[in-house]
């Protein structure tokens, strides 16, 4: 089994200062619910990537054999910078990487069909999770996106814990594939774990939650252990 199909698990986010990243994983591959991590991957953004990208990845590489996913942004280009930004970033020795799905069908196809030549899980937004963030998109924007993913069978989509209706749509055009769905949103933002896996959600992205508590490994652990459950019990009253 690839690592990308492994459902559910939680995705640190480290959107913090490069100093801070060995004390916040230095142990996270130790961490273990019902004998497995339930760490599905680690997620870096731009912040840590203005620190040199392929410097960040060596040395988060140091402490943890995690996947890591490079959000760029939610890499939002036109097909021909998008070729080029995937083959930089698996030089760099990233696990996959996220797409905004809002720059249309010919990026979209451009990024998943780039992904799949350099071995890399690809995972396109379907939403954004703050508010205001479908201001200018069409309300059936979100179930495009989730269909042509299904279709060039990328490894997810992105749809926010904090638009749980959402996260059930696109559940219901993902289902009999292999995608799964990533939920960010959680916590500081509004967006419940438990609402969003209830409704479909597979990998909770967590951040703040997670790199601001007093002890982060056990945050995670809580909140493994609150997904795993929600996980098993909505797939065992779906048979």
């Amino acid at each position: 089994m690839k690592w990308y199909s492994a459902k559910p698990g939680l995705i640190p986010s480290l959107d913090v200062p490069f100093e801070q990243i060995s004390s916040l994983i230095s142990n996270i591959d130790d961490i273990t619910i019902q004998d497995k991590n339930p760490i599905y991957a680690l997620k870096i953004g731009a912040l840590l990537e203005l620190e040199g990208l392929k410097n960040v990845v060596s040395h988060i590489k140091n402490y943890s054999k995690l996947p890591i996913i490079i959000d760029h942004q939610k890499l939002a280009d036109i097909p021909s910078i998008i070729t080029k930004f995937v083959e930089k970033i698996a030089a760099c020795e990233v696990d996959g990487a996220i797409l905004l799905g809002y720059v249309g069908p010919s990026s979209i196809t451009t990024f998943v069909e780039s992904c799949q030549s350099a071995a890399l899980a690809s995972y396109i937004v379907a939403e954004m999770s703050h508010e205001g963030a479908a201001s200018y998109i069409k309300e059936d924007t979100p179930s495009k996106i989730a269909a042509l993913a299904r279709d060039l069978k990328a490894t997810g989509i992105v749809c926010p814990a904090t638009k749980p209706d959402s996260i059930q749509k696109c559940a219901k055009i993902l289902k009999g594939s292999s995608l799964g769905i990533m939920s960010p949103g959680h916590g500081p933002q509004g967006g419940g774990a438990d609402r969003a896996v209830q409704a479909g959600a597979d990998w909770i992205v967590v951040g703040r939650e997670f790199y601001t508590s007093a002890n982060p490994q056990q945050s995670l652990i809580s909140l493994g252990e609150l997904i795993i459950h929600e996980w098993h019990k909505k797939n065992y009253h779906s048979r």
